[in-house]
């Protein structure tokens, strides 16, 4: 039988490396086509963009038309991260652009290496990809301008985070390491909600950083944010993904004061930039560049909305909690990752000086956001007592205690999030857990002494276990 395979597979391996025919590998490790950047529309976008955006063309960057440059352009396949039979992160490329599968197939190519190259197959360009944790090649740019072949620009693709040396401009990639909690491949393979200490949710890529009050996030920072896209193509709402199947957001979200539906459509996972319809790439520490992955935007399948939103008359905004189900599994990697559920109730016996925070791009309403990145701010838990009679009416309260108030400092508020979005809570180094879903507050943002709500999600947690099915 394993000869008849090995036919089979040596055949796809020779037609994936004629159809594919690549002249240039791109910094995410695809295979690509070295051409005029005036020809790349993924790229071309970027003359127009800030200088500091501009400077990201070099990493792309293959040569020259005379003067104009020519850059490795992006296929137009979505560029995915996967995870090795070891469990190394990697990408999915043709398997003629990962030396390390390559060489596995060489003739005599034995049982052992056969099954290592079938459980590195992925979904990717090409007829037959493979999950690739080396350096996809090393190649130099030869500039032909004023007819010479001198080389003036070495670049060193290794793998994903993209650090530019100031001189000479030298790119090198640097492999991310996977966080030790847990085997990112048990990620992968894990369908239900995960648990907080499996490893698997509320963990950021190593990058990121956690600097807060008011900031753009770091490329790579909060990894679950998702965005709701509607049939009016707005975005009004954001949400939290909690397992490759299930995104958790506000209910309010998902339909209108009289109930009715504002046809929510589909959610997108991994965004930096929701302006930018190109690959995103920032500025970090050190003079580098990190790029980000392409957003996938999955259809939803099922909305189930809490049975009784809005049954208790006397509450503003009562059991404001919500579950998406998705057509499709999300793919894990360093921009798409979910958030853990909270195993207690943090709430009960808070620390002292115990602090949130909230991510988004401040989808707040049907008529705008914000922000076009990521931003990101810390928020104080609001007093229960005070907060109570904030939110009152002829003095009975308005809130109840399966909701959390938090926030009440100036230019501090949840507009910097996304309505249906996280409130989250991480001590020390111990992964994110949501502790709360963005349900409403006041209509100017950032009041002192005015905190917003958010619906406790520990008081749903077996309602959400029991609707969230894989």
């Amino acid at each position: 039988m394993v000869p008849c395979i090995l036919l089979l597979f040596l055949y796809a391996y020779n037609a994936s490396g004629q159809e594919y025919d690549a002249d240039c590998i791109t910094p995410t490790g695809m295979g690509s086509h070295c051409i005029s950047l005036h020809d790349c529309d993924k790229l071309k976008p970027l003359i127009k963009r800030p200088a500091f955006e501009r400077e990201t063309l070099k990493l792309w960057h293959c040569g020259y038309d005379g003067d104009v440059p020519r850059v490795c352009c992006p296929p137009t396949v979505a560029k995915t991260r996967c995870y090795t039979p070891e469990g190394k992160p990697g990408i999915c490329v043709s398997v003629p652009a990962c030396p390390s599968i390559s060489k596995r197939l060489k003739p005599p190519v034995s049982s052992a290496n056969l099954e290592y190259v079938m459980l590195s197959k992925c979904r990717g360009p090409a007829e037959l990809n493979v999950c690739c944790d080396e350096p996809t090649r090393n190649r130099t740019i030869t500039d032909t301008r004023n007819g010479n072949n001198e080389t003036n620009e070495a670049i060193t693709i290794d793998k994903f985070n993209v650090m530019i040396t100031k001189s000479p401009d030298e790119v090198t990639v640097n492999p991310l390491t996977i966080n030790d909690r847990g085997e990112a491949s048990d990620c992968q393979e894990e369908l239900d909600i995960p648990n907080v200490d499996s490893g698997c949710c509320g963990v950021e890529s190593p990058s990121g950083n956690r600097i807060f009050g008011g900031n753009a996030t770091a490329i790579d920072q909060y990894p679950w944010l998702a965005l709701i896209e509607y049939s009016n193509e707005r975005w009004i709402c954001g949400g939290s993904l909690i397992s490759r199947r299930w995104v958790l957001t506000a209910a309010h979200c998902l339909v209108t004061e009289d109930m009715k539906s504002r046809n929510a459509q589909s959610v997108r996972l991994g965004d930096y930039n929701i302006t930018n319809p190109g690959i995103d790439c920032v500025e970090v520490e050190g003079g580098g560049v990190d790029c980000i992955t392409e957003p996938v935007s999955i259809k939803i399948d099922i909305t189930i909305l809490h049975p009784e939103y809005k049954s208790v008359k006397t509450i503003v905004e009562p059991n404001d909690i919500a579950l998406l189900r998705l057509q499709e599994l999300a793919p894990y990697n360093d921009f798409i990752r979910p958030i853990c559920l909270p195993v207690t109730n943090v709430l009960k016996s808070p620390p002292g000086n115990m602090r949130f925070f909230v991510a988004g791009w401040g989808a707040i309403s049907e008529t705008r956001s914000s922000s076009d990145v990521k931003y990101h701010v810390d928020l104080p838990l609001y007093d229960e007592n005070n907060c109570l009679r904030l939110y009152s009416m002829k003095n009975k309260a308005i809130i109840w205690d399966k909701q959390v108030c938090a926030g009440g400092e100036e230019n501090k508020d949840s507009c910097t999030g996304d309505s249906g979005g996280p409130l989250m809570y991480a001590q020390d180094e111990k992964p994110f857990q949501i502790v709360g879903i963005t349900s409403f507050g006041v209509k100017q943002c950032g009041f002192q002494g005015r905190p917003s709500i958010y619906t406790k999600v520990y008081s749903y947690i077996d309602w959400i276990r029991k609707e969230a099915k894989p």
